[in-house]
């Protein structure tokens, strides 16, 4: 003999509640995957493990033509400005200090039909590659950037950047249009001695002194710059 199971009408309903809401959840992700399979990015140049000091931009490929609304960010010193132009996303870079790593985020991303991507965030470390073994699309835009009052035919851009054990010294290309000279960007790099001495403002002050007699070393004067200190110190822990 059986004994049938009456089954709980209440649980029933909860049942077909939750796959209610997991098919609207699921259709839901469905659709937007599907709308955002035919929009990406496509290719990123130059490679962000290849990144220059003297870059002069980051360019982002995507597959479809761009909105213009793009907003793009920083935390560094770093950006110039950017552009749209169809599908390509041109962020253009201010000099940079050697080894250190740069975070840009990338937020609004749509295409001019309304398609939406999630935020792009870039990371990458300047490296000391010369003019000559950039591309010849970037030196290109380094020259079409120089031909301007602030970097034209000054002296101390073939010598930069430059660099030794306790600074780094860059020309901030374009920083001011107005000026007649390019402004420098000086890294003082102290080291674990200076800090756990108690001299750091010495260390500070003597790699301050070694820009200056750098700067004289190449004939020319350094009180005719503004130069823009930053501080690296190590980490003791």
């Amino acid at each position: 003999m059986y004994h049938q199971i009456k089954e709980n009408p209440a649980n029933r309903k909860i049942v077909l509640l939750i796959s209610l809401v997991l098919l609207v959840f699921v259709s839901f992700a469905t659709f937007q995957f599907i709308r955002n399979l035919g929009f990406r990015q496509v290719s990123i140049s130059p490679s962000l493990n290849e990144v220059s000091v003297i870059g002069p931009y980051i360019k982002i490929n995507f597959n479809k033509d761009l909105a213009g609304d793009i907003s793009v960010e920083s935390d560094d010193p770093v950006l110039f400005g950017h552009s749209v132009d169809k599908n390509i996303l041109t962020i253009e870079l201010q000099s940079m200090v050697l080894k250190k790593q740069y975070a840009i985020h990338i937020s609004n991303i749509k295409s001019a039909s309304g398609d939406k991507l999630d935020d792009i965030n870039l990371y990458f470390n300047a490296k000391d590659i010369p003019f000559n073994g950039l591309s010849k699309e970037e030196q290109k835009f380094i020259l079409a950037k120089q031909d301007t009052p602030t970097t034209k035919n000054d002296p101390i851009i073939s010598d930069l950047p430059y660099g030794t054990t306790n600074f780094n010294l860059n020309a901030v290309i374009g920083a001011s249009l107005a000026e007649t000279r390019p402004e420098l960007s000086a890294e003082i790099i102290l080291s674990s001695s200076d800090v756990r001495s108690g001299e750091k403002e010495q260390a500070i002050n003597a790699a301050k002194q070694d820009i200056n007699d750098y700067i004289k070393s190449l004939n020319l004067n350094p009180e005719d710059y503004k130069i823009t200190y930053s501080i690296t110190e190590p980490n003791l822990y």
